[in-house]
C-alpha cells in the first residue's frame, strides 16, 4: 500500500528560489547523499529536524507532497546520514522513503510552517 503522503522539511528560503525560478527542488545534500530524505510521518518530522537541521539557521518549511505526482523513483531504506551527519538511531527494521531525483514542484500540495525555539530547535508545525 503507497502512503498517503510523503513530507520534506526544507530551508523557507531554498524552497522559494526554486517555485521563483520554476526549477524542481534537489536539498543542498543531494549531490553527498545521492538522493532527497523524505518522512511518510509527519509526527516524526520535529525529531529529524532536531537532529539534523538544529544547527542551520533560518525559516523551515514541511512540504506535504503527494506521491503519484512524483516523476522521480521512490525508494524505502534504512535510516541513512543527510550530509555529514550521522544518521538517528531507529529500529533495525525501520524503512525511510528517498527520492531518487528532484522533487518536481507539482508534486507538492502545500507548505506547512515550522516553528522554531530560541536555540533553534523544531517545536511545531502549523498550517
Amino acid at each position: 500500500m503507497a502512503p498517503l503522503k510523503y513530507y520534506h522539511l526544507v530551508p523557507e528560503a531554498d524552497w522559494r528560489s526554486c517555485v521563483e525560478h520554476g526549477k524542481a527542488y534537489f536539498p543542498a545534500t543531494y549531490e553527498a547523499d545521492g538522493f532527497t530524505h523524505l518522512s511518510d510521518n509527519r509526527e516524526v518530522l520535529l525529531t529529524i529536524g532536531n537532529h539534523f537541521c538544529k544547527q542551520i539557521s533560518g525559516a523551515f518549511l514541511v512540504l506535504v507532497i503527494e506521491p503519484s505526482k512524483l516523476t522521480s523513483e521512490v525508494k524505502l531504506e534504512p535510516a541513512a546520514p543527510v550530509g555529514k551527519i550521522e544518521a538517528h538511531e531507529t529500529a533495525p527494521d525501520q524503512l525511510y522513503p528517498h527520492c531518487y531525483g528532484p522533487l518536481d514542484l507539482a508534486s507538492v500540495e502545500k507548505e506547512l510552517r515550522v516553528q522554531r525555539a530560541e536555540d533553534g530547535s523544531f517545536v511545531s508545525l502549523t498550517e
